[in-house]
């Protein structure tokens, strides 16, 4: 049991340093090509995309137990990015002409794509730490920043923003679950009706919620 715990977490750990020499032996050659204008931009939609990731998203993927109920978590966690990314791809549709133009505003579309992209990798990587596929998971890394790598190098023009995209993609295709079907009609009646609701569905029906919560205050300060 132990020397499998050593040799993933070596191979995660090669694995890593891998996928950090790769960013570091570029980065003389990605300041050769871009400007310090590039990476400023680049650095405004990676924050402002990663923020809206965070909204899109709701941070559902810590909250739920995904392991119990992978179905289940599909369709809420899932079901909900692309929800919330839809009325919100509208509201901008519809408010944008509106709205004093700032380069947040000119480039709201790019910002939600990323945002989605970053939100749908941020679940799976997840789903892939709780089902011990931590090989896999540091795969996806390595997979995303070559990808990123490559882009940035061949495409010059928004390549840095592109390769985020490209990588984010590459990562999302091979963390993707064999079998995936979401259903908005189920992610609306877990997310609004009591007996569908998430967290009534995760725990037991007799589950005291503040004995847990003292219970494991209890343990904490005992430790």
């Amino acid at each position: 049991m132990l020397s499998k715990f050593y040799t993933k977490s070596t191979t995660l750990i090669v694995i890593n340093l891998i996928t950090i020499s790769i960013y570091f032996v570029a980065q003389p050659v990605l300041r050769e090509i871009y400007s310090p204008e590039d990476f400023g931009f680049y650095d405004l939609i990676i924050k402002t995309a990663t923020i809206f990731s965070a909204i899109l998203s709701l941070k559902l993927e810590k909250l739920l137990p995904s392991e119990t109920r992978i179905n289940t978590f599909y369709n809420i966690v899932f079901g909900v990015i692309l929800l919330l990314f839809s009325m919100t791809l509208l509201l901008t549709i519809l408010l944008k002409k509106t709205l004093s133009k700032t380069l947040i505003i000119d480039n709201i579309w790019l910002i939600l794509i990323v945002a989605v992209l970053l939100a749908f990798n941020q679940a799976l990587k997840l789903i892939a730490v709780d089902n011990s596929k931590t090989v896999k998971f540091g795969l996806s890394a390595f997979l995303k920043r070559s990808l990123e790598i490559i882009t940035n190098l061949t495409i010059t023009k928004y390549g840095l923003i592109l390769g985020e995209v490209v990588g984010n993609i590459t990562s999302i295709f091979y963390l993707r679950p064999s079998k995936i079907k979401i259903s908005f009609r189920k992610t609306l009646s877990y997310l609004s009706d009591y007996r569908g609701n998430v967290f009534y569905n995760f725990f037991p029906r007799n589950f005291d919620y503040n004995f847990h919560c003292n219970s494991q205050s209890i343990d904490l300060f005992q430790v």
